[in-house]
């Protein structure tokens, strides 16, 4: 073996099985240890590879599900704590051959990452079954944020009208929703910098500074590129000058040292893709930023970005940030696409449309009092919208659950979302919401409200789906995907 091949892969003792996912070693069967990176760069071939710690050891810090990991750096820092196994060695060899042909290398690892996901699926649904059978979703069934290893909970506590009384919630009710969330078992809370002008940042940032001890349980998300600095063409936006001006204003606001995941909340039209990425790994490196997503961003360069990423060895793009309701299913076309094949996490935000699937606003009532985006909601209010309402009552009525909590199941029920941003402006909204945990929707009404909101895609969706099948498969089933024969009479 090469000199430099017995430092560029992870050593460790015990391992059967090499993944793909950036360097990570991991046994192919459910209940076998996974052994999570740490550092390191092959500028050999521009991937990175990491020391490793084993995950799945059982923590003593109470339901933190991300200590585990910390206490694990802490304790192991070097390459000379692991032991080769004969097994190891034999897989260490192998790709040290394969260094030796690029295109080998890369075949390999697109093969295994395929594996490693198929693997990984099972495990991407942590439900408890009641005494009747149904599944029922817990805040504290924590799941992984895409291929990393960060845990947050299938609802995260979305903070963007917090700290503006106008039209959100104040200071004092602020804290108390993030208590209750935080009470109810919740570990996830996602803000941005220009949310209520920096006000959010700041609430969180208080109710930190009132809770000693508590930052590091918690998985805190912020967000880049909002302008708050009106006529400075680079207090904005997702170059380097800029980024590196607002994650440091954050950190101020949100009295941390460290942010778990760092956001880029949209594209930047501007600036080029490698800057913001090579910036972004520069903070992960620099120990600021943990994870990097990037939300409200085209498939085109969510793509781009975590294939550089990826071949350069910089932090990876965890996940995507995208608007999805009943309403807007328009993500399902291309940005789940990526999501599926590049591994990533998606977390949706405006589940309920801005209220509108809230329930409360009706044929009669087009502007509920007390509603803080009646305007936001206009737009949406239409006679289909109204039937989806309808079929949302009818539906709560048979599940025992308010209109919110169905919206917000069907959301939670798709199989590309990680974790849903809820909103609250009320504690009494809050708990709606959380109730939606409680509600799984049978495959009847999903399929009923699958086909009330079907979406209009972009080219090539609909010819993909009508014709290129019948093309293809000419009548057959192939992993689940029924056909009919292709006929020019009848192509779908």
């Amino acid at each position: 073996m090469p000199a430099y091949a017995k430092n560029l892969l992870p050593q460790c003792g015990g391992c059967r099985g090499f993944s793909a996912r950036r360097g990570r070693w991991s046994p192919p069967h459910e209940g076998a240890r996974v052994w999570q990176k740490l550092g390191g760069v092959d500028r050999k071939v521009g991937l990175a590879y990491w020391p490793v710690t084993p995950l799945r050891h059982k923590s003593h810090d109470g339901h933190d599900p991300n200590m585990t990991v910390r206490r694990r750096l802490q304790r192991n820092s070097g390459h000379d704590r692991w032991h080769h196994s004969p097994g190891a060695m034999a897989d260490l060899a192998a790709c040290a051959a394969a260094l030796k042909s690029r295109q080998l290398l890369l075949a390999r690892l697109r093969k295994l990452s395929e594996l490693d996901r198929l693997w990984r699926e099972p495990s991407r649904r942590q439900t408890a079954q009641t005494a009747e059978g149904s599944k029922v979703m817990q805040l504290d069934s924590f799941r992984t944020l895409g291929r990393s290893g960060l845990r947050i909970s299938p609802l995260t506590l979305g903070t963007m009208i917090f700290g503006d009384s106008s039209w959100g919630a104040d200071e004092e009710t602020s804290l108390r929703i993030i208590e209750r969330y935080l009470a109810a078992g919740g570990n996830s809370l996602d803000t941005a910098n220009a949310y209520a002008a920096g006000r959010s940042e700041e609430v969180i940032g208080r109710y930190l500074a009132g809770h000693p001890g508590l930052r590091d349980r918690l998985v805190i998300a912020t967000k880049f590129a909002g302008n708050m600095f009106p006529g400075d063409p680079n207090g904005g936006g997702a170059g380097r000058k800029a980024v590196m001006q607002q994650v440091d204003n954050s950190l101020r606001r949100l009295g941390t040292d460290y942010i778990d995941l760092y956001w880029l909340h949209n594209w930047d039209r501007h600036t080029p893709l490698e800057e913001t990425m090579s910036t972004l790994n520069d903070l992960v490196r620099a120990g600021k930023v943990r994870y990097a997503g990037l939300s409200d961003t085209p498939a085109w360069a969510v793509a781009r970005a975590a294939t550089m990423a990826e071949f350069r060895g910089w932090a990876p793009v965890a996940a995507i940030q995208v608007e999805y309701s009943l309403l807007q299913r328009t993500p399902e076309g291309e940005l789940f696409g990526i999501a599926r094949e590049l591994g990533l996490g998606v977390t949706p935000w405006s589940p309920l449309a801005s209220g509108v699937l809230s329930g409360k606003y009706t044929r009669d009532n087009t502007a509920p009092a007390g509603s803080g985006r009646v305007r936001f909601a206009a737009r949406s209010l239409t006679e289909k919208t109204f039937g989806l309402l309808d079929a949302l009552h009818r539906i709560g009525g048979e599940l025992g659950a308010p209109v919110a909590a169905v919206a917000l199941a069907w959301v939670r029920q798709q199989t590309e979302v990680t974790s849903t941003i809820i909103g609250a402006r009320t504690l009494q909204q809050l708990e709606s919401n959380l109730s939606s945990l409680e509600v799984t929707i049978p495959d009847q009404q999903l399929a009923e409200l699958d086909k009330l909101t079907q979406p209009q895609l972009d080219f090539p969706a609909d010819i993909l789906a009508a014709i290129v099948i019948p093309w293809q498969q000419a009548g057959a089933t192939i992993n689940d995907v029924p056909s009919k024969e292709f006929s020019r009479d009848r192509p779908a």
